[in-house]
């Protein structure tokens, strides 16, 4: 790991661990290279990411303050939540939220993606989005297939701001996986994948939508009892 993210790590976890509150001044960059045994080129850069984030903000004269972050952070701070440093502290209300957020869009995107006119255009992809189904029980590969199924979907469906929201949610994704792959039972969801685009090429969207909704509470429900206990 390299220096300034060792120094990430550390000051995401105290900003969350409240050791340094919302508006509180953190040590300066010289104390904090003293404090990591770092270079202050590490420690520059490591702040300059966590400005970049938003959970921190740097004035001109090199004062570091905690940003009001819980009220105007953007998606790039759940990629820092769910970091297993982080989200240990932070118990299972993220990941229910994240896990909500992420059956709605689903659920959306099948909607849609079942409404689609050019039924050609999604049976000529049938075959091509289940041949890259994992053919293992790795739970990694299931989640990243999970993420990859339904942005490839979104992209069918034409909609561009829609794909760049899933874009921009990826990276969340990936800072997941230690998290779902710990708890993730895929039983539920093997068979889920080719009974959507069966569904979606017969049109039946409000069928699709359900069998998301119904497969992710199974799933979802599991993962939190599991996080909790």
């Amino acid at each position: 790991m390299k220096t300034s993210e060792r120094i990430i790590h550390a000051l995401v976890k105290d900003i969350f661990d409240e050791r340094y509150k919302v508006g509180d001044a953190l040590p300066s960059e010289r104390d904090l290279a003293s404090h990591f045994n770092a270079y202050r080129g590490s420690v520059r850069e490591a702040l300059k990411f966590l400005e970049g984030i938003g959970l921190v903000e740097i004035n001109p004269r090199g004062k570091i303050r905690v940003r009001p972050f819980w009220e105007q952070g953007g998606i790039e701070l759940l990629s820092i939540v769910f970091r297993p440093e982080v989200f240990k502290s932070l118990g299972t209300e993220w990941l229910v939220q994240v896990l909500s957020i992420r059956k709605l869009l689903w659920s959306i995107i099948v909607e849609l993606i079942s409404s689609l006119n050019d039924k050609e255009k999604l049976y000529s992809k049938r075959d091509l989005l289940l041949n890259d189904m994992p053919t293992t029980g790795d739970q990694a590969s299931w989640i990243r297939y999970d993420f990859d199924f339904f942005r490839s979907l979104a992209r069918m469906y034409g909609v561009q701001s829609l794909t760049w929201m899933l874009n921009s949610l990826g990276p969340v994704y990936t800072s997941l996986i230690p998290v779902f792959a710990k708890y993730l039972d895929v039983s539920h969801l093997k068979d889920m994948y080719p009974q959507i685009l069966d569904m979606a090429l017969e049109g039946n969207a409000q069928e699709a939508r359900n069998l998301v909704l119904e497969r992710f509470d199974i799933v979802d429900a599991a993962l939190v009892r599991l996080a909790q206990g």
